[in-house]
């Protein structure tokens, strides 16, 4: 790709813009996968294999449009050879916590890290503020709601490989919950609502939105 790129370094606020200006027969975009269902953020493990964490369809069926509510429609998909011209994709983790409002906004597994053989998965809010808005919305909560309340804000592990790890009686594969990132954030929010810093009307609130997987630690 043929282009100027000019940078312009903003001292006060540490801050770097990037702006790029390519005419536009320049770029070349080649499409690698279809049929993904709001993808959020993007990791590459050592042999070239691309995932994709996707944030699902709220409350939807996983196969048609979005729904408004809390199901377990999220999900990460395996992208083989993605630099190849036959790509190969298919979703290798399933029944991932996901969320959509009402005007059809989704988020649920938000950031992706893969190391060491193993997948580390955000997803967004915190369990304190779903579970609120349970109870808000509804007299009876179903069993699949509640187990996709378990999940959200949770920092989560599980082998991308096929063939390891086990599933649960509906063919999803297991995860390992390893810490409860946003419930952590909810309740320090909360308790600096009152803070000079606190934004105002946002506190309290969660939503961890990437995860940095280094020797031995999460970030």
């Amino acid at each position: 790709m043929s282009g100027r790129m000019i940078t312009a370094a903003v001292s006060a606020a540490a801050m770097v813009a990037v702006a790029w200006a390519v005419s536009a027969d320049a770029a070349e975009l080649d499409t690698i996968a279809t049929g993904l269902h709001n993808p959020r953020a993007l990791a590459v493990d050592p042999e070239g294999t691309l995932y994709v964490a996707e944030s699902g369809l709220g409350a939807g069926n996983g196969h048609g449009a979005v729904a408004p509510g809390i199901g377990l429609t999220g999900a990460i998909t395996e992208i083989r050879r993605p630099e190849s011209e036959h790509p190969h994709a298919h979703r290798v983790v399933t029944g991932l916590a996901s969320v959509a409002s009402a005007r059809g906004e989704v988020t649920g597994p938000d950031g992706i890290a893969v190391r060491d053989d193993q997948m580390y998965v955000i997803e967004t809010e915190s369990r304190t503020v779903q579970f609120k808005n349970l109870l808000l919305d509804s007299n009876a909560v179903a069993d699949a709601q509640l187990d996709a309340v378990e999940q959200f804000g949770q920092l989560l592990k599980v082998s991308p490989r096929e063939e390891e790890g086990g599933r649960d009686e509906g063919g999803r594969r297991r995860f390992q919950t390893l810490a409860a990132v946003g419930d952590i954030d909810y309740a320090w929010t909360d308790d600096n609502q009152g803070a000079p810093f606190a934004p105002t009307g946002q506190f309290p609130d969660a939503n961890p939105y990437s995860v940095l997987a280094l020797s031995g630690h999460q970030y």
